[in-house]
Formats: structure tokens, C-alpha cells, sequence
């Protein structure tokens, strides 16, 4: 089976092939997982800024330079980057990117060749786009979701047609590993009885307010808690140091902003437990980096999270926007909560790149075979 990955955006702040491939990191690592899968041959089909090839850990990367806007639209035509898949006869494409490629890649493309498009999370499209994302989706053999049940809201809505299959497959993995926990937290200067860890942006999606109020109403069982909160974007930060000044938070919680991601696993090592309280996700790439080291999770039962945590197998799920929940969560979790071995061993055994390598070369061999088999039964009839 010869696969292949189509990334229709690119981030115009590389200016080189070779850089904007060491940003993209996590798309590496998972083509590179799925040629060591066994797949015959992987290539990535990127647009970019200039024309290239690299091939990497046996992957081979063709960049097409199309003189098209950087993120892709609906209405363009993407007749040389279209032309470069085409050259390079898959038998399974893998696309990225708002799906307005689709209607022409699949006219291009041979009959027996599987198309899947990839969900990468965000609001649900508009409702004034859904007819353009029918007629683009109903041309797919499959499209990807980190769970099942973010796919059945999208052909709720009929975005995705019946013929077309849903297929959970995590859109990306984490090179992060633990370090020893005393070490971490010597280093960092940091304690708590259990500690929580926080990583993600402080606005409404996220919701710091619901979990810092579960946290509150949960320390009259941990009064030896310790929330330490990791974070870019920050629109709520004023009003998170305002409820920390009114629940009586004082020195419970720590706003420690950004970090250097390679920071990041010592923290995620240094913590008991990882807390968020998204309401909505597209994949949960914090949340995997908890897994990867070892962090139990404490948070909202949305579909990723869900699919993720082996539906609360590892780990103690809430409702978004229950603060109750979030405290109850919070005081069960602290007794009962599982090793960090369990922990690294759900992630190994669902969440590695190699895990999620085998799952999309399942995934793309399942796509490919069944359209073959659809197309020879088209030509004998």
C-alpha cells in the first residue's frame, strides 16, 4: 500500500523546507510511525512558500509551491499541488486542512484510490457552509476523528454522509517521557499533597473558573492541595486572580504562564494530577502529554477526553461547567487515582506513535482495500 499525506496549509513564519519540518514535528513522527507499521511507502505532499524534497526517517516529503494563499479557501484550485499527488499513483491520500480540496483530488485520482480526510478539532462549520462541506465530504472513503463521537455529531448534521466511515484514530502523539517525580519537583520548587497541574489557554472554552471553584470546594478534604496553572493566551487571566482572591485561594494556587515546552515534562512528572475543563477539543494534545508522563487525569467527559482516557479507565471524568463535579472528581481521584505506571501504560499501549501508526495503517489498508474491491465490482457490472 502506497500512502500518502496532503497538508493544504502551511505556516508562512518558515522560510526553508527543512525548518518548517522540525516545527511540524508531530507530523513526522506520526508518517514515520506508520511507514514503520509496514506501510510499502509513505510520502507527504506539502504546499509551501518553495518547491523541495526531503526525505526523512523514510518518508519522502515533496513541497509544492502553488503561489497560493498559505491557508487554504474555499474556491481555490490547487491545480499544481492536485497534479503532484497525482504523479506520485497512492493508493490511500490522506488530507489535512479545510476539505475544499476534495471535489477536484477526487476527480484527479485513480478510481481504486481510498480518500480520507483528517479532523483537527474547532467549531462545527457554519451553517452557511454546510452545503460546500457535503458536496467536499461526500466524495471520501473515510474521514478521521480523535472519536467516534465527534464524527456522529458531524453526520448528524449531515455533513458526512452514511456511505462514509467514521474512524477514530488520534490526529497526533507526544515524544515527552517522565522524570523522576521527587527530582521534578525539587527542581521546580513546587508541592502539594495531591498536586494539579494545569496546561491550556485561560478563556471560556477551557473554563479555569469551573475548575478553580471545584478545586476550592475540594480542599476542606485536601486542605494540602497545590494548583499550579501553565498557560499562553490568558483572555480570563484578570478574572481567575479574582476568584482566587475571593474563594481564599491565596498560596493553593500558582499562575505560573508559559513555559518552555521542554519544560513541560518535568512538570506533567512533578504532578499527582492533570486538570482541565474544556468544553469542547479537537484532539487533547495536553492531555496526551499528561498520559505520556504519567499525570492522572481529572477532567470534563467530553468526546476526546472520553476516547483518550479509555472512557474514564484512566483517570476521573466530570461534566463541563460542574463545579461540584469537578470537586468530586478532585476528592476521589486524590484516593483513589491509579499508578503513574498504569498511567504510562494506557499511553503506550493506545496513545504512542507507534500505537497510532499500526491504527492508521489499519485504517488506510481497510479505505484502500474496500474501494478496490467497490471499483472492480463497478467495472464487472
Amino acid at each position: 500500500m502506497r500512502a500518502l499525506t496532503l497538508n493544504t496549509y502551511y505556516d508562512t513564519g518558515y522560510s526553508d523546507p527543512e525548518s518548517l519540518l522540525r516545527a511540524y514535528w508531530t507530523m513526522t513522527e506520526w508518517c514515520a510511525a506508520l511507514k514503520r507499521a509496514g506501510t510499502e511507502s509513505v510520502a507527504v505532499v506539502q504546499r509551501f512558500s518553495a518547491d523541495g524534497r526531503i526525505a526523512l526517517d523514510g518518508v519522502d516529503y515533496h513541497f509544492v509551491r502553488d503561489m497560493l494563499p498559505s491557508r487554504p479557501r474555499w474556491g481555490m484550485r490547487f491545480t499544481r499541488t492536485i497534479a503532484s499527488v497525482r504523479a506520485l499513483d497512492p493508493d490511500v491520500v490522506h488530507v489535512h486542512g479545510i476539505p475544499a480540496v476534495l471535489p477536484a483530488l477526487r476527480s484527479a485520482l485513480a478510481a481504486d484510490t481510498a480518500l480520507l480526510w483528517q479532523h483537527h478539532g474547532g467549531p462545527l462549520p457554519p451553517a452557511v457552509l454546510h452545503p460546500l462541506y457535503r458536496r467536499a465530504l461526500g466524495r471520501l472513503d473515510a474521514a478521521l476523528f480523535a472519536s467516534r463521537a465527534q464524527g456522529e455529531e458531524w453526520r448528524r448534521l449531515g455533513l458526512l454522509p452514511a456511505a462514509v466511515r467514521i474512524i477514530d484514530v488520534p490526529e497526533s502523539s507526544t515524544r515527552l517521557a517522565p522524570t523522576d517525580q521527587d527530582e521534578a519537583r525539587r527542581i521546580l520548587g513546587v508541592d502539594g499533597e495531591p498536586l494539579l497541574l494545569w496546561i491550556g489557554r485561560l478563556d471560556g472554552n477551557k473554563d479555569p473558573v469551573t475548575v478553580l471553584r471545584g478545586f476550592a470546594a475540594a480542599r476542606s478534604a485536601l486542605p494540602r492541595a497545590r494548583l499550579c496553572m501553565l498557560y499562553t493566551e490568558a483572555p480570563l487571566e484578570h478574572a481567575v486572580r479574582a476568584e482566587c482572591a475571593s474563594l481564599g485561594l491565596g498560596d493553593a494556587v500558582r499562575l505560573v504562564g508559559p513555559v518552555p515546552h521542554e519544560e513541560i515534562a518535568r512538570w506533567l512528572s512533578a504532578a499527582d494530577l492533570f486538570v482541565l475543563g474544556s468544553h469542547r477539543e479537537g484532539c487533547g494534545f495536553a492531555l496526551i502529554e499528561a498520559l505520556a508522563c504519567g499525570a492522572w487525569p481529572v477532567v470534563t467527559g467530553i468526546a476526546p477526553f472520553a476516547a483518550l482516557t479509555g472512557g474514564g479507565a484512566i483517570g476521573h471524568l466530570w461534566q463541563p461547567g460542574d463545579d461540584a463535579g469537578c470537586a468530586r472528581a478532585l476528592r476521589e481521584a486524590a484516593g483513589t487515582r491509579g499508578s503513574r505506571e498504569r498511567v504510562r501504560a494506557h499511553f503506550a499501549e493506545t496513545l504512542s506513535f507507534d500505537r497510532i501508526g499500526t491504527r492508521a495503517r489499519d485504517a488506510f489498508e481497510d479505505a484502500w482495500l474496500t474501494r478496490r474491491r467497490a471499483t472492480r465490482a463497478e467495472t464487472r457490472g
